[in-house]
C-alpha cells in the first residue's frame, strides 16, 4: 500500500508513513530468516517415524544428526507445521516416510523386537522379549519375566550382542519400552539406528 501512495501522489516516503500510522523502520525492515525447508521435512519424518516423541527429543534427534539448532526454533516449526501431539485419539493414517530403510543383506545387520505375553495356570501374566536376526530368521533373544521395563530390554539385548554381534539396525514398534529415553540412550551410545514401524 506504500508504495501505491509513493507512486500515485508523489509525497516523501516519511510523510506516507505517517499518513498510515507506519514506522518507517517497518517499512525497510527485510527478513533475515533462512532457508529452512529442508530441516522441516527432515523433521516431520523423525515425528511422523517417532510419534512418541515430543520437540525436545526431537531436538536431540536433529542434534545428533549435526544440525545446528535449539529446542526453541523446533518448538516453532513443530507448531507451525502442526506436528503437536495431541491428546485425543485420532483416525489411523499411515505415515509415509520419504526413505524407506535398506533391506538387510547379511546375518548380524538387522534385528527385529518385539513382545509376546501369556498367562500361568495360576493367573499370573508374564512377558517374552523376542529378536530375530532379520536374515537368518535365527532367534537371537528370548528374555522371559512378569516385566520387563527399559532397563531389563537393554540388559537382555546386551547379552544378545555378546552371543551373535551387533547389529547396524533394530526396528520395533513404538512400546514405551522402544521409545524411552533409556533405550534410546542405549541405541545411541551403542551406534545403533532404531526404526520404528507406522503405527497403526
Amino acid at each position: 500500500m506504500l508504495s501505491e501512495i509513493l507512486e500515485d501522489y508523489g509525497i516523501s516516503e516519511r510523510k506516507a508513513c505517517r499518513l498510515l500510522l507506519l514506522n518507517r523502520s517497518t517499512y525497510y525492515y527485510q527478513s533475515r530468516k533462512g532457508d529452512d525447508r529442508a530441516l522441516r521435512m527432515r523433521l516431520k519424518e523423525l515425528a511422523y517415524a517417532r510419534p512418541r516423541y515430543g520437540y525436545r527429543r526431537l531436538t536431540v534427534l536433529l542434534q545428533r544428526e549435526g544440525w545446528e539448532v535449539n529446542h526453541k526454533r523446533i518448538y516453532r516449526i513443530y507448531g507451525e507445521e502442526e506436528l503437536l501431539v495431541r491428546t485425543k485419539r485420532r483416525k489411523k493414517r499411515a505415515a509415509q516416510r520419504r526413505l524407506q530403510p535398506l533391506p538387510a543383506t547379511r546375518v548380524g545387520e538387522h534385528w527385529s523386537i518385539d513382545f509376546v505375553s501369556d498367562q500361568l495356570a495360576d493367573g499370573r501374566r508374564f512377558r517374552v522379549l523376542t529378536a530375530i536376526d532379520q536374515v537368518s530368521r535365527e532367534c537371537v533373544c528370548l528374555e522371559v519375566a512378569q516385566k520387563l521395563p527399559a532397563e531389563a530390554v537393554t540388559a537382555a539385548l546386551e547379552q544378545a550382542i555378546y552371543s551373535y554381534g551387533q547389529p547396524n539396525v533394530i526396528t520395533s514398534d513404538n512400546g514405551t519400552e522402544f521409545t524411552s529415553n533409556h533405550f534410546d540412550r542405549w541405541a545411541y551410545k551403542r551406534g545403533i539406528g532404531l526404526d520404528f514401524i507406522t503405527p497403526g
